[in-house]
């Protein structure tokens, strides 16, 4: 009693990495639903996100709103690091740009139709803020540059052999923690 975990939770609501193909059946999905079409980012799915605010709201206090942009692309427009890049180019350094929000959870709406209707506001917002980094090569606001993390490292921690899921997962997770770095390090918060 009195004890208050210490977690992080990380949370994807597109469900999966974005491709154009993807893309365009999320922008299907959503017209025929209704719904705002993305440019730059899948249509969250939202009942897990839902779900677990209802079950978690007691214990945390605050969702982090990781949006990352990539400058570095392949001739056909594909998102450099790509898994073979990440596993296959030692030394390379791939440049990570994340955008971070810390929304604290009162002001998080509760129930499965108000989380997604608050989730797909987060996710237009989003798109512009990709928008502007397509155009722009970074994200509106102050620039805070850390060292690398090693890719290696948190391959090494994931378990060493993985499916290209669980290494973008680890990859991602790695994007995760170093966010959380540089919240710590910004407001001096134990996060």
């Amino acid at each position: 009693e009195g004890y208050k975990r210490k977690f992080c939770l990380v949370m994807y609501p597109e469900g999966t990495r974005a491709s154009e193909r993807k893309l365009a059946e999320s922008r299907e999905f959503a017209a025929g639903r209704g719904m705002p079409a993305f440019k730059h980012v899948l249509v969250p799915r939202v009942k897990g996100l839902a779900a677990t605010l209802d079950c978690l709201r007691s214990e945390i206090d605050a969702v982090v709103d990781i949006t990352v942009g990539y400058t570095e692309r392949w001739p056909n427009g594909h998102v450099r690091p790509s898994i073979a890049d990440l596993l296959l180019r030692r030394g390379k350094v791939w440049p990570l740009h994340l955008h971070v929000r810390v929304l604290p959870v009162a002001e998080v709406p509760s129930g499965e139709e108000e989380v997604a209707a608050w989730t797909l506001r987060l996710f237009a917002e989003k798109d512009v803020l990709l928008e502007g980094f397509s155009r722009d090569g970074r994200f509106p606001g102050p620039v805070m540059v850390l060292p690398p993390p090693s890719v290696w490292l948190a391959v090494l921690r994931a378990g060493g052999y993985m499916s290209a899921a669980v290494a973008m997962l680890a990859v991602s997770s790695m994007a995760a923690r170093t966010a959380l770095h540089v919240l710590r390090t910004i407001s001096g918060s134990k996060l």
